[in-house]
């Protein structure tokens, strides 16, 4: 808050840090990306595949045992990962905002508060969930306010959807950043949850437009990167379906 900086700055200081410390990111959350990975797509498959056997009748004790064991050693693992992933990342900012030459030191720091933020994450959940599922009701509502007839129903549904829309992603840009600030006043000022709670919200009230901005042109990267990298899978199972179908007789 003693530095105001643009929507520019923020976004290119975000770039910076990134570039500074690539190393560090790849060294931090790769195993731990890897194994949620892993414990989500082991406890995926084996569920998968005991619903195909389900389905042709076989309910022998042996394959059910089996794939439900795989499952839950999945979830087990995804679980164990995920908690990494979320303590590490945590770590990680700390250690890049106080300048630390490792983590060990961030990590001795946070440790004591592990649970604290925890559940100052889980809380910070809460304000996101209840806005996905009020603008999902309100979404839902809104059929019937929809013509039946065309282009009635084109230009009416196209307004009122585009206006939720609108609304929409400004409601989850401030939830996400004031989620983001207590977040931040848990793992840089050690605060408890009450603390970070108030704090985020004083950090909120100074900039809370400039801050929403950053958060939907983060979101609207995040994206990008994911379409980007899942682009070569889809392509790939797309051209696979197609060979399967031409030669199916």
């Amino acid at each position: 808050p003693n530095q105001t900086l643009s929507l520019g700055d923020l976004v290119g200081l975000a770039f910076r840090l990134m570039r500074s410390h690539w190393r560090e990111v790849i060294r931090a959350m790769l195993v731990p990306s890897i194994l949620c990975s892993l414990g989500s797509n082991l406890s995926y498959y084996s569920f998968e595949g005991w619903v195909k056997i389900a389905a042709e009748s076989k309910l022998a004790v042996g394959p059910f045992a089996m794939h439900m064991s795989l499952c839950f050693c999945g979830i087990a693992l995804w679980l164990y990962a995920a908690w990494r992933l979320f303590f590490c990342s945590r770590v990680l900012a700390r250690r890049v905002y106080f300048g630390y030459s490792d983590s060990t030191q961030a990590a001795s720091e946070l440790k004591p508060k592990r649970w604290t933020l925890f559940g100052v994450y889980n809380l910070t959940i809460v304000p996101i969930s209840v806005v996905l599922l009020f603008w999902l009701l309100l979404a839902l509502a809104c059929i019937g306010l929809v013509p039946k007839q065309e282009p009635a129903k084109f230009w009416v549904g196209g307004v009122i959807y585009a206006i939720m829309g609108f609304w929409f992603t400004v409601s989850i840009a401030m939830t996400s950043l004031y989620a983001a600030l207590v977040e931040s006043a848990c793992v840089i000022d050690l605060h408890n949850v009450g603390a970070a709670l108030a704090r985020g919200w004083y950090l909120f009230g100074l900039r809370p437009l400039r801050g929403g901005s950053y958060e939907c042109l983060k979101w609207f990267t995040l994206i990008l990167l994911g379409f980007a990298i899942e682009t070569p899978a889809i392509v790939a199972s797309t051209i696979a379906e197609i060979v399967d179908k031409s030669h199916t007789p």
